[in-house]
C-alpha cells in the first residue's frame, strides 16, 4: 500500500520443500536445508521512520547423532580420526528467525544556487534491534563435543550519509 505520508507492505509464504535421493537415507524422502514453512515480513515507511520485521520458520541442518573416534599413522605420525554417525540428512530444525530493523531518515538542502543544490540525506538505525541470536548453522565444538549455535550480528546501530548532486 502506497501513501503520501505511509507506505507499507505485508507477505507471507507457507512452504514445503522436500528433497529424495536414492543413495541418502535409502530413498526416503526428507526437508530440505532450507525448508522454512513460514515466512512473514512486514515493513512501513511513515515520513521518516521506517521498520522493517522478519518472522521465520527455522531451517534444517544435519546433525551426528554419534561421533566414532579412532588413530591412524601417516608418515609415522599418530593422528586422530573422528566419523560421524549421521542417522538422516537435516535431521535438526533450528528455533524461529526473528528480526527488527528500525530506522529514521533525516533530509535537508544546502548550496549557494536554488537551481542546483546539494541534497543530504542522513539516516540513524538499529540493526537487530530484538538482540536475537538467530542461528545461521550449527558447528560441533570437539573439545566440548556439544553441538553450538553460530549467529551473525547482534543489535548494531547504524549511520548512512548520501549525497545527492
Amino acid at each position: 500500500k502506497e501513501g503520501r505520508d505511509l507506505s507499507w507492505q505485508l507477505s507471507y509464504t507457507w512452504s514445503k520443500s522436500d528433497r529424495r535421493f536414492p543413495e541418502i537415507a535409502q530413498g526416503a524422502s526428507f526437508p530440505a536445508r532450507y525448508d522454512r514453512r513460514h515466512m512473514l515480513h512486514a515493513s512501513a515507511r511513515w515520513k521518516g521512520l521506517t521498520a522493517s520485521f522478519t518472522l521465520q520458520s527455522g531451517h534444517n541442518e544435519t546433525i551426528s547423532v554419534y561421533q566414532y573416534f579412532g588413530y591412524s599413522y601417516l608418515h609415522y605420525q599418530k593422528i586422530e580420526i573422528t566419523d560421524p554417525l549421521v542417522v538422516e540428512p537435516n535431521n535438526l530444525r533450528v528455533p524461529f528467525y526473528l528480526h527488527l530493523d528500525l530506522g529514521y531518515r533525516f533530509s535537508f538542502s544546502s548550496g549557494r544556487d536554488r537551481a542546483h543544490p546539494l541534497n543530504h540525506n542522513l539516516t540513524l538505525g538499529v540493526y537487530n534491534l530484538f538482540n536475537r541470536r538467530n542461528t545461521s548453522q550449527m558447528t560441533f565444538d570437539i573439545q566440548e563435543s556439544q553441538w553450538k549455535r553460530i549467529s551473525y550480528f547482534p543489535i548494531m546501530p547504524s549511520i548512512t550519509y548520501q549525497l545527492e548532486l
